[in-house]
């Protein structure tokens, strides 16, 4: 160690030259005006004394004192905190905490700088101040997070010890790693390794993804891939199944040989509505197994519509039938189905059916044989006991549950008057239907709610300020239900409950949608002052919005809510979401509620509450609004999970390429992790010289003399 004293100042290099010219000028001035005074030589010294006096206490002189040392080389220790070390039949947990008190007994004395590896990006996380380790993070780079360690570090270790089971998720082989780290600046650092875990034989689903397109009514191709060592895998049985309800695909099975140790089997599953389905592939158990919880994987599979399909039904042809026709038939991308009754029942034609050009409402054909295959049905003003359909109103009801869109429309027999609040039906409908209510035929205008100018279906009306017309009347609706949103209302009718009585009114039922809309005059949002407000008519803005919401339109849904990492049951879930993008989070439940989630903002992300294993439909908002929502699945079939086998190899590449020694296990490790060189370490102390109050005091004094002495004799 060596050390030396010098002179210092804390004024930079500008300053401190100004103060000297400051202190010369004054000098010369005070020359300049005493070169013929008597008392000049008294004048000059207490000014000279005064300048001087008061340019040391502007500088702040200052003694430094430099030392020099060499310094024990710092140690980097990165240990493995992936999910792969919570394998519950391997203590590899505890195998990581042996190393790590050995490699504080070996390094006493050096120092150490901890790191947990494991997570998104490879980078690993500095835990040396408050190190927690959770054996819970996803994803395993060994070579990106030796760059990154690296790369942001501020001192450069001489010796690097990984603790890991070796198993990298980043797809690379354990031969590829000797070029990725030469590459990063590791050159002359050796890297030890110490290896953990035992492994065991099993089997799991290694893959699951979907193969091309994935559209609605035809087959989805989804290719299963199978990893198994240590067992007799030459026949191994995979179930693909939805995990949507009764509703959903039938499963299918296959009979994979995996006796090589992987094969694959591509398997399809067709859906009949959009959207976002979870399916699962599992493996059924094979004999010696060591672990069940990677024999099944669950797919959130996107589901789109190559062409909308639509079922139009109304019970009598009138200006709002036409105009509804009209509005879906010019649309290209709608194949419409379309059903009018022109004669009851009762008619008499007076000719034999043969001979009429009419035909029989085909009801049991079309809610019996392919209401799946539409993605909505439209009923306007039909009664379903008179033309049969209220037999087919529980099916019609699972095919709202099942994801498929609803839209009721009123008229004279609609609703309670259609037989509608008997049935199977009534359940799935935003509002309760009120039997002997008579039709409310007098001209009223709608009166907007408060959540019209946020609900997709009313939004751009709502917003655009365009006024609702006068419409003909109204089917009595009922007390609107939990979890509807009332959108337009009666100004002057109440429903029994006494709240006022809906007009339109939309509800989400499982993944399936329903819209009411009690009043059939809405035809004249075409033809009042309305009809010219907005692009393309008010009747086709509004029309087009309860069609689209109905149908799970991306335009009239919130963006897909996504996480940032694989969901594990009982950790914290990092979520793909901007800190201000949210100020609620909520969980949807089985009965059609929320309850809420808890959430904190860690490091500039959302991260939510621990969820258990299944799929969860999460939905945040922001000042009442839903900002995002969607499906995340939660499971132990993870990536860290896929191959429970440990790789040593890796670990024995890394240290061989890099100079560095392998130990199989920690109770192997000694003093060849310790770094070998020393590192040149200066430091630097400052003191003043004097103490600040004493120079300003002297300052201050020799100002005063001088300034006496001015007026005494004579100068200003």
């Amino acid at each position: 160690m060596s050390s030396r004293e010098r002179p210092s100042t804390d004024l930079p290099p500008a300053l401190l030259t100004l103060l000297v010219l400051g202190v010369v000028a004054s000098l010369v001035v005070l020359a300049f005006e005493t070169r013929r005074h008597p008392r000049r030589h008294r004048l000059v010294a207490s000014g000279m004394l005064a300048a001087l006096s008061t340019g040391v206490a502007l500088l702040r002189p200052r003694v430094a004192r430099d030392a020099h040392n060499q310094e024990r080389a710092p140690l980097a220790v990165l240990l493995d905190d992936s999910r792969s070390l919570a394998l519950p039949f391997d203590d590899r947990v505890r195998a990581r905490d042996d190393a790590v008190a050995a490699i504080r007994n070996l390094a006493s004395g050096y120092p150490i700088r901890w790191f947990a590896l494991g997570g998104q990006g490879g980078q690993p996380v500095d835990i040396t101040a408050a190190g927690v380790l959770s054996a819970t993070r996803i994803g395993t780079n060994h070579s990106a997070a030796l760059a990154d360690l690296v790369a942001h570090s501020d001192t450069a270790p001489r010796s690097i010890v990984v603790v890991s089971d070796g198993r990298d998720t980043s797809q690379l082989p354990s031969t590829e790693s000797a070029g990725d780290i030469h590459g990063v600046g590791l050159e002359g650092v050796p890297i030890h390794a110490v290896a953990l875990g035992r492994g065991g034989p099993d089997a799991s689903i290694a893959d699951l993804r979907v193969v091309g397109p994935a559209f609605a009514h035809g087959p989805i191709t989804v290719r299963v891939e199978v990893l198994c060592h240590g067992l007799a895998c030459g026949g191994a049985r995979v179930r693909l199944a939805p995990l949507s309800g009764a509703d959903g695909p039938v499963p299918v099975d296959a009979l994979l040989d995996a006796s090589s140790g992987r094969a694959s089997a591509d398997l399809s599953l067709v859906f009949e509505h959009p959207g976002r389905h979870a399916i699962e592939a599992r493996l059924e158990h094979l004999s010696g197994d060591i672990l069940d919880a990677n024999d099944a994987r669950t797919l959130l599979l996107d589901v789109r519509r190559e062409r909308v399909r639509m079922l139009h039904v109304a019970g009598r042809p009138t200006n709002d039938v036409r105009a509804l026709r009209r509005f879906l038939k010019a649309n290209p991308s709608i194949d419409l189905i379309s059903f009018f009754i022109l004669r009851t029942p009762d008619d008499d034609p007076r000719a034999p059916p043969a001979e009429l050009s009419l035909i029989p409402f085909p009801v049991d054909e079309l809610f019996e044989e392919h209401l799946t295959s539409f993605d909505a049905v439209v009923v306007q003003d039909l009664d379903a006991e008179e033309y049969g359909l209220s037999r087919h109103l529980r099916r019609l009801a699972r095919y709202v549950e099942g994801g498929g869109g609803l839209v009721l429309v009123g008229g004279p027999h609609a609703f309670a008057a259609g037989g509608y609040d008997r049935s199977s039906l009534a359940p799935v409908l935003p509002t309760m239907l009120e039997g002997g209510h008579p039709e409310l035929a007098s001209p009223f205008v709608p009166r907007a709610s408060s959540l019209a100018t946020e609900h997709p279906v009313t939004r751009a009306l709502a917003r655009g300020a365009i006024p609702l017309p006068e419409l003909d009347g109204t089917s009595p609706l009922g007390t609107p239900v939990a979890g509807t949103s009332v959108l337009w209302e009666h100004p002057s009718a109440q429903t029994r409950a006494a709240v006022p009585m809906p007009v339109l009114a939309a509800r989400e039922v499982r993944s399936g949608r329903v819209v009411t809309m009690a009043s059939a005059g809405t035809w004249r949002l075409g033809f009042s002052p309305a009809a010219a407000e907005g692009n393309g008519g008010a009747y086709d803005i509004l029309w087009d919005a309860i069609v689209g919401w109905t149908l799970h339109d991306a335009r009239f849904d919130p963006p897909p809510l996504v996480a940032s990492e694989e969901c594990t049951p009982g950790a914290p879930l990092r979520l793909a979401l901007p800190v201000d993008g949210l100020d609620s989070l909520a969980r949807a439940t089985g009965a059609g509620t929320r309850e809420p989630l808890a959430y904190s903002v860690e490091q500039d992300a959302i991260v939510a509450a621990p969820l258990p294993e299944g799929v969860h439909e999460l939905i945040a908002s922001r000042r009442g609004r839903v900002t995002a929502a969607g499906p995340i699945w939660c499971g132990h079939g993870s990536l860290e999970w896929v191959d429970v086998r440990p790789d040593p190899a890796r670990l024995k590449q890394i240290a061989a390429d890099s100079g560095g020694t392998f130990f199989s296990t920690p109770r192997d490790l000694d003093a060849r992790i310790l770094p070998r060189s020393r590192v040149p370490t200066s430091s630097r102390h400052e003191r003043p010289l004097v103490a600040a109050w004493i120079l300003t005091l002297l300052a201050a004094a020799s100002l005063g003399v001088h300034w006496y002495d001015r007026r005494r004799f004579g100068l200003r």
